[in-house]
């Protein structure tokens, strides 16, 4: 029974193969359309480099494998999504006239992979082949492609992070005080501080100080 369930996930295996190599190609074809496009960060076209790399590992593991589990499958099937929203992405780039690439590269990469870059995409396709180098018998591959996640996460990133809120806690005593333009919350004595909260119920306050909320 094992052996029979082994032989069916194996089999199964090859059309995820089959269908990331297809994509990361298309991707990589589509890269190459830009690839001399100074306005577009060094990260994205690293990124571009790099999917030929997991394209050539992931072609050269045989049909036949051993030891391949449910989460082999899984692993394989987002490898495969990322690589559809790279070629996704890479393709978006292309079409865009060149004074309008680096806005369509933004556009997409928030539409297409909420939020992720390529570079990002990209060092997760390899960190997952890497993962399975030893199922997929890829392990000659594996130090290349650590190679190029080390390289790509080395990199300014190819569109800046949005900037988001920051929480502000304080526990204990001392002075807190927020970021500029924000509401200023100053905490002194001891106690725990609770800024911009909302409580429902009864709030308690005991001898020392501290607040607690009740039911």
């Amino acid at each position: 029974m094992t052996a029979s369930v082994d032989s069916t996930l194996s089999t199964a295996v090859e059309p995820y193969i089959r269908r990331t190599v297809t994509a990361l190609r298309s991707a990589a074809s589509e890269h190459d359309a830009v690839k001399e496009d100074t306005t577009l960060q060094e990260a994205f076209h690293e990124a571009g480099r790099t999917l030929p790399l997991i394209q050539k590992a992931l072609e050269e593991s045989p049909a036949e494998l051993q030891g391949v589990t449910q989460k082999t499958l899984e692993s394989l099937r987002e490898c495969h999504v990322k690589a559809e929203i790279c070629k996704a992405i890479f393709l978006a780039v292309a079409d865009a006239q060149p004074e309008k690439r680096q806005e369509a590269y933004k556009e997409a990469v928030q539409k297409r992979s909420k939020g992720r870059t390529v570079e990002e995409l990209v060092i997760g396709i390899a960190t997952d082949i890497c993962g399975l180098g030893e199922i997929l018998v890829i392990q000659k591959h594996v130090e290349g492609l650590r190679g190029a996640i080390d390289r790509l996460s080395k990199m300014e990133p190819s569109l800046p992070k949005a900037k988001t809120d920051g929480v502000f806690n304080n526990y204990g005593t001392g002075d807190q005080l927020n970021a500029p333009g924000g509401t200023v919350n100053k905490s002194t004595g001891s106690g725990n501080q609770f800024p911009g909260a909302n409580f429902s119920g009864s709030v308690y306050f005991d001898k020392e100080g501290s607040r607690e909320h009740g039911p």
